[in-house]
């Protein structure tokens, strides 16, 4: 009643009736009288949960107003929220079913451990029902489906709950009963089924979550058009796929999560018709494509998330989505130039990293984005400057612009962020000197500023401010680090990588470090000796130390107990370190001490020093003697051992073929005897074998089939007696197989696999004994070696995944006539050398097919017929000798192409003809075609005796000329000046009626200038000349016997120009000579014209005008004369 009197107040607008009072009155109290809880109601809710009912449920008084209680008006129990109660004990399947009135039950957040009860399928009025993260386990119930009035269902569970299941096929079952479900919430749930067509039948679904749910196969395309869908998750269920439909435009998803999906496609161009959606999660799937540009209408998005897929082209803009807060486009292909984000001022995350995106990040960005709190544009090529700006934002923590091309300094900035914490700028190509506002960043944790080209001195008093930093790396640019004075104000680090940075000793600050972990001042310039003290760095915490590429010499004395040191990681290569080899750390798993000058022998109870996790050993290029003792075996998980370059001598130990695994064995440069060990195992794990350089015998362990993993071969330069090892090709991994130098013999044989030694790049079975001929299937085999693009560019390593270490393949090949050792071989590297062996007949021409070839040496072999003109293909040849054979036939013109070819031997053969004279071939010596006697031509001092014979049917011409297979440009070119210029002349004439009638008039002006010039003196002087030889009566001086009848002659005469008048009939010029019976009647032409009255007039008015040529083309009268004569001309030639 107190609360109706309150809402009576005195204050109300007006005032309650008296009827009014009483009925509002007599409605309290018979709410109040049917709100009473029904004992048997009380009853079920006690007992409920057995001799556990909640603890705040009393008794004596009513039920209906227990907390999370929810009676309707006759006192049946309607709602029962019983949310994060810590119940454990099971329900009460009796005391449930007397609830028979529920239509909420939410038991979510317990401890239940227990089955979820078949009796509640009994409560047949529920609509909502919640049993997430309750602990419950085992199947779910298929008798839910009875409750046919269940409107939301939710069964979900993190994974620190047992799991809820569904058994085979009940899920379609339950949801084809549940007709009006519009919650369907069961993520973490094990269905382990496809997603049932029934789901597209829940026309009233808004949300479904299935995240975590193991489906399987094609999820149904129509769910995704469910009128009054907003939200859909199936996120983590990896062998979930299906592509995403056209979406309608009075779509109302709002949440659209796919990740970890295995869905493929395109991003369909309706995307912009979601113009409700918020947030977008399709990261981590098979997506590909680019994406649309209707994304810009999507103005309520705020996350987006595409990241882990393969989508590809530029990025939209992304101005319109000003409510962004989440944004991640990373490890895709994008291309192009960054987008601009200045307009995204809600942004809290951007991830654009590991793409391929260009340009530079606009230098307003960082104005106005308070909210930023981590940017990842790392392992991109963005260049140019980064902005000041982003040093200054006042929430961001995390900044990472590693790997890409920034090249110009950094700007000094004001009001240096307190909140920034990691700061990544590694591998780009900054200039100058770092900024000192950079040290005021006084929240910085990790500052990584390596490998760039920073110049000048870094004093580390500089770091004083930087309380937090843990994290310091500077090496691998051109700085000089001073770091003295620095003894007790330097923050405590636990890593520090000074690598390159010209220190001259150890810095005297880092006995004060008492946590650091990992310390790097490899490639420095530090002399003497080791002290003591650099082992108590960390007072105990130091597990990696890299002092390789100094120049060390010695420990200091008295050597420090390394059996109390924590180290894991130790590598001391590449200094000047003598004596005998040190005892190791107990605990080290990678110990590098090669490339130093130490002697002596390897302990034989070397292994009490390695305990399980021991992975590499190195002690390659010193002077270690004796031999290898047989307890380095007992390092089972010894992963590496190169003990290259030394002068170990005796057998190899037998055991170390039995070590499962060992990765890498490298013995090369020793003076080991014996034989290879046979008894490679089943489990072996070899990916690397070098033996090279020692005295082996015997044969090729057929044992190795067993390393399936194997890469590397070398055993070149021993004396192993055995056929050619065509079973080798069952190693699907094997890229570089080197045999040479040994006593092998005999054909190589076709092995029987298609896909044998696919993956080889470098083969090399020179000087041995094989023969016969070369199979051209043997190198249709070699598909390793036709790819030439840079998508195929790896370098032959692996990596120690527990310290993120690797260690790369040495492989020795002979290049340009010298032996040459590559410590990096990257997998486009190709080479073959067969040289030195007793190989007959034709050399295949299938070798033109291998494009990535740098090297081929089939020297000093027995090889005839032609060089195969498909060499011409191998666009990457560095170096090609075919010397010392029987080759014949003229040198290809194809070879010309090689743009890269630096060495050519071809000395010593029966080649004939002329030798090329274009591009590389002008380069070449007299020695690259010596003994060969057919040869002419430069270099050569024989030339050529004939020009040069032309080509076959099908043979490129000249070397100069390209080949058939090739269009050649140029002659497109001459042809389409030609046309065009002619269209410049035809087309106006033909589309142009103004530029037609202009031509016409200028030709016939210069039609008729030619006829009056021949009428008026041709004409005339072959009157005068015939006139004259009338006169005479004999024939013209120098010409003989009479010339035929029709012909005239032209020569010049010399008049006495004061006699030509008008009128007269002389002219200076030309005389005509007429010889035959028609120049008779040349002189009577005049006269006739003349008495024509028609032709006299014009005639008269033409002669007066031809005295002035400018004039009779300028006066339109004497043009019209001049015509009309023509005319009467042309009847009287007629007559």
């Amino acid at each position: 009643m107190a609360a109706f009197f309150c809402s009576c107040h005195p204050t109300m607008r007006f005032p309650l009736t008296l009827f009014q009072f009483l009925s509002i009155l007599s409605l309290f109290c018979s709410n109040s009288a049917s709100a009473q809880c029904l004992d048997n109601q009380k009853s079920s809710l006690l007992t409920l949960f057995g001799s556990s009912p909640i603890s705040s449920w009393t008794p004596n008084t009513d039920c209906c107003i227990w907390k999370g209680v929810t009676c309707d008006g006759s006192g049946h129990v309607t709602g029962l929220d019983l949310t994060n109660h810590g119940i454990r004990a099971p329900i009460n399947s009796t005391s449930l079913t007397t609830l028979s009135s529920l239509r909420n039950l939410n038991l979510s957040s317990n401890l239940f451990n227990s089955y979820i009860p078949v009796s509640i399928s009994g409560l047949s009025k529920l609509t909502h029902l919640n049993l997430s993260n309750s602990g419950f386990k085992g199947h779910v119930p298929v008798e839910i489906s009875h409750i046919k009035g269940l409107e939301s269902l939710d069964l979900s569970f993190s994974s620190s709950f047992p799991s809820l299941r569904f058994r085979s096929h009940d899920f379609g079952h339950v949801i084809g009963n549940l007709s009006g479900l519009r919650e369907l919430i069961l993520d973490g749930v094990d269905i382990s089924s496809p997603a049932p067509e029934s789901l597209g039948m829940l026309a009233n679904l808004t949300s479904l979550h299935l995240s975590l749910c193991n489906l399987k196969g094609e999820f149904p395309v129509k769910i995704f058009r469910l009128q009054n869908l907003e939200t859909i998750d199936l996120s983590g269920n990896s062998l979930l796929s299906g592509t995403l439909p056209e979406f309608p435009s009075d779509s109302k998803l709002q949440i659209l999560s796919l990740s970890s999906t295995s869905f493929t496609g395109e991003l369909p161009n309706s995307f912009g018709n979601l113009r409700y959606l918020r947030r977008l999660e399709v990261n981590a799937c098979n997506f590909s494509g680019r994406i649309p540009s209707s994304l810009g209408r999507i103005s309520q998005l705020s996350h987006f998330d595409i990241s882990l897929n393969n989508f590809s082209g530029q990025v939209p803009s992304l101005e319109n989505l000003t409510l962004l807060a989440i944004l991640d486009l990373s490890t895709n292909r994008f291309s192009g130039r960054i987008p601009s984000l200045s307009s995204l001022k809600n942004a809290v995350r951007i991830n654009l990293s590991n793409n391929n995106l260009s340009g530079t990040i606009d230098s307003s960005f960082g104005e106005g984005h308070l909210s930023l709190e981590s940017l990842r544009l790392h392992n991109n090529s963005l260049v140019g400057k980064i902005p000041s700006s982003l040093f200054t934002l006042p929430s961001l923590m995390y900044l990472d612009l590693s790997q890409n091309q920034f090249d110009l300094p950094l700007d000094e900035f004001g009001n240096a962020s307190s909140s920034l914490f990691h700061l990544n700028l590694i591998n780009n190509k900054l200039q100058g000197p770092i900024p000192s506002s950079v040290f005021q960043l006084i929240g910085l944790a990790f500052l990584l500023l390596s490998s760039n080209n920073f110049s000048g001195t870094v004093n580390l008093l500089m770091l004083q401010n930087l309380k937090n930093l843990s994290y310091l790396n500077l090496s691998n640019n051109r700085l000089s680090v001073n770091a003295s004075g620095t003894a007790t104000s330097f923050p405590q680090l636990d890593s520090l990588e000074l690598s390159s940075c010209n220190l001259v000793e150890f810095p005297k600050f880092l006995k004060n470090q008492s946590r650091l972990s990992y310390l790097d001042l490899s490639n420095n310039k530090i002399n003497g000796e080791i002290p003591n003290w650099i082992w108590r760095v960390g007072s105990g915490s130091l597990i990696g130390l890299n002092l390789s590429h100094n120049m060390l010499y010695s420990y200091e004395l008295p050597t420090v107990d390394l059996s109390l040191s924590s180290l894991i990681w130790l590598d001391l290569h590449s200094n000047k370190l003598q004596g005998s080899i040190p005892i190791p750390p107990p605990t080290v798993s990678i110990l590098d001490y090669s490339y130093n000058n130490f002697t002596s022998v390897i302990p034989e109870n070397i292994s009490l020093y390695f305990r399980d996790t021991f992975i590499l050993f190195s002690l390659a290029g010193n002077n270690i003697g004796g031999k290898i003792p047989s307890s380095l075996c007992n390092a089972i998980k010894l992963t590496a051992l190169d003990l290259s370059m030394n002068n170990l001598s005796g057998s190899i130990p037998h055991c170390l073929a039995e070590m499962d695994n060992l990765r890498v064995l490298n013995l090369e440069k020793n003076d080991f005897s014996g034989i290879i060990p046979h008894r490679f195992g089943h489990g072996c794990s070899l990916q690397t074998l070098n033996l090279n350089k020692n005295r082996l015998e015997g044969s090729l362990p057929r044992s190795l089939t067993y390393c399936k993993q194997l890469e590397v071969l070398n055993i070149g330069n021993n004396g192993i007696n055995d056929s050619f090892p065509s079973w080798l090709g069952s190693l699907k991994h094997l890229q570089v197989l080197i045999l040479r130098s040994n006593k092998f013999h005999g054909p190589i044989h076709q092995p029987e696999d298609r896909d044998a030694f696919s993956k080889l790049h470098i083969i090399d079975l020179s000087s041995n004994g094989f023969t016969s001929n070369l199979s051209f299937k043997w190198f249709t085999n070699l598909k390793g070696m036709m790819d030439d693009g840079p998508e195929h560019q790896q370098i032959l390593e692996f990596m120690f995944p527990e310290l993120y270490q690797y260690y790369r393949e040495r492989v020795t090949i002979t290049l340009k006539g010298l032996e040459m050792e590559f410590s990096k071989v990257l997998t486009i590297f190709s080479s073959i050398d067969f040289s030195n062996n007793k190989f007959l007949g034709r050399i295949p021409k299938e070798i033109g097919n291998l494009k990535s070839l740098l090297v081929l040496n089939m020297s000093h072999n027995d090889f005839s017929g032609p060089i195969p003109s498909s060499f011409g293909n191998l666009r990457q040849l560095e170096s090609l000798d075919l010397s010392m054979n029987r080759l014949s036939g003229e040198i290809p013109v194809q070879l010309t192409a090689l743009s890269f070819l630096s060495v050519l031997n071809l000395s010593q053969n029966r080649l004939v003809g002329r030798i090329p004279q274009a591009q590389q071939f002008l380069t070449f010596a007299n020695n690259s075609f010596e003994g060969n006697p057919g040869l002419c031509g430069p270099p050569l001092s024989m030339q050529c005796e004939a020009p040069q014979e032309p080509e076959a049917p099908g043979e490129t011409r000249s070397a100069n000329l390209p080949s058939r297979k090739h269009f050649d440009w140029r002659y497109m070119c001459i042809g389409l000046g030609f046309g065009f210029g002619n269209w410049m002349v035809m087309g106006p004439i033909i589309f142009w009626p103004r530029g037609r009638l202009w031509y016409y008039k200028h030709v016939d002006k210069i039609l008729a200038m030619a006829t009056v010039w021949w009428d008026e003196y041709g004409m005339r002087m072959t009157v005068v000349t015939q006139r004259a030889y009338d006169r005479s009566g004999r024939a013209r001086p120098g010409r003989g016997s009479r010339a035929p009848a029709g012909v005239r002659f032209m020569v010049p005469v010399r008049l006495r120009l004061s006699s030509a008048k008008p009128g007269s009939n002389t002219h200076p010029g030309w005389k005509t000579a007429s010889r035959g019976p028609a120049s008779r009647h040349r002189p009577a032409l005049d006269s006739h014209l003349i008495k024509s009255s028609k032709a006299s007039q014009n005639l008269v008015s033409y002669r007066n005008c031809t005295y002035n040529w400018r004039r009779l083309w300028e006066e339109r009268d004497c043009q019209s004369s001049f015509i009309l004569w023509l005319g009467e001309l042309q009847k009287v030639e007629g007559t």
